[in-house]
C-alpha cells in the first residue's frame, strides 16, 4: 500500500512538474507586412516564436488573415532556423485585414494591414490624374 501511494504522489509532482513547465504561453513575433501590398502580390512573413527566449521548433503555426466574413488560413513552414518559420499569404480582395498567429489554441494577435487594388489587366498601372 505504501509502494502505491509513493508511487501515485511521484507521478503527480512529475505531471505538476510537466504542467507548469508548459503553463507560459509563447512569444510570437510576426514581421512587418510590406507598406503599398496589394491584390497582385504578397507578403512572406517571418515567425519567430519561442518560450522564455528560447526557441520553439516542432510547432505547427497558422497565419490567419480576416476581413469582414472572409478568413483565410496560411500554413507555416520551418526557415531552417530553430524557432522560426515562413508563410507565403496572398490577399485576395483589397481593403483591410487583421492577421495573427495560431498555435494550437493559443492565439498571437499580429497587427492591420490595408491592401490596395492590384494592376488593372493588361500591365497598365492606375494613374493619380485625369
Amino acid at each position: 500500500m505504501r509502494l502505491t501511494v509513493a508511487g501515485g504522489l511521484i507521478l503527480l509532482i512529475v505531471a505538476l512538474a510537466a504542467f507548469a513547465s508548459g503553463a507560459e504561453n509563447p512569444t510570437v513575433h510576426v514581421s512587418t507586412p510590406p507598406s503599398g501590398l496589394s491584390t497582385d502580390g504578397s507578403w512572406t512573413a517571418t515567425i519567430d516564436i519561442s518560450r522564455q527566449g528560447r526557441p520553439l521548433s516542432l510547432m505547427r503555426p497558422q497565419l490567419t488573415i480576416q476581413s469582414g466574413s472572409t478568413k483565410l488560413s496560411f500554413v507555416a513552414r520551418p526557415s531552417g532556423r530553430d524557432g522560426r518559420y515562413r508563410v507565403h499569404v496572398t490577399f485576395p480582395r483589397h481593403g483591410r485585414w487583421t492577421y495573427g498567429v495560431w498555435l494550437g489554441r493559443h492565439y498571437a494577435r499580429g497587427g492591420l494591414v490595408d491592401v490596395r487594388s492590384g494592376a488593372i489587366p493588361g500591365g497598365l498601372a492606375p494613374s493619380g490624374g485625369v
